[in-house]
């Protein structure tokens, strides 16, 4: 990836009705047929996406912060070859434990712990993994992390019912939009 392209990618970037394209410099090779049906899915409900946002000063990233009448989501994206094996608690590729459940639970929790303190009330964030590959079974779903395939995923978006009033979207779009918001503040220790 180029610095210009790393650069560019590390804004927020909205992402907004129907001009939701990828560009030449955020396609991922690993990851486009993953993320191509995500975004195919808030396209077709209004939904507003920001993608690689930069939080905190550890070169941590959101991958997708996805707000709507739907609610707020994080979703990480995986396209993997070989088998997925998806249980309460855990996923598994190809046999081995994978880091994937935690991490998008605790980006969901980072999420919605910056979005509260930026509107000054609690605001829910659900995490989501899409993830592309050979072979699927599913045991169990998480209860924290929805998990599934691309297409199952776009799906399951498209169905929820709508949990936010208009003024609470904006309201999330804006304070998303600002990068102050995804700064984490630490007191001081005396």
């Amino acid at each position: 990836m180029t610095e210009r392209s790393r650069a560019a990618r590390s804004g927020s970037e909205s992402r907004g009705g129907d001009r939701l394209t990828l560009e030449a410099a955020d396609v991922d090779e690993r990851e486009h047929p993953a993320r191509d049906g995500i975004e195919r899915a808030i396209a077709a409900r209004r939904i507003d996406e920001r993608r690689n946002l930069a939080v905190g000063d550890a070169g941590a990233n959101i991958e997708h912060l996805v707000i709507g009448p739907p609610g707020v989501f994080t979703i990480t994206t995986k396209n993997l070859s070989g088998k997925v094996w998806v249980g309460p608690k855990s996923i598994l590729h190809n046999r081995r434990r994978t880091d994937f459940l935690p991490k998008a639970s605790a980006e969901a929790r980072q999420a919605s712990r910056l979005l509260s303190s930026a509107i000054g009330r609690p605001v829910e964030v659900r995490g989501v993994l899409a993830i592309l590959c050979d072979d699927w079974t599913v045991k169990q779903r998480p209860a924290d992390v929805y998990v599934d395939a691309t297409r199952g995923v776009k799906d399951w978006m498209q169905r929820q019912p709508a949990i936010l009033r208009a003024q609470e979207v904006i309201e999330l779009v804006t304070a998303a939009s600002k990068p102050g918001t995804w700064i984490e503040v630490h007191p001081e220790v005396e």
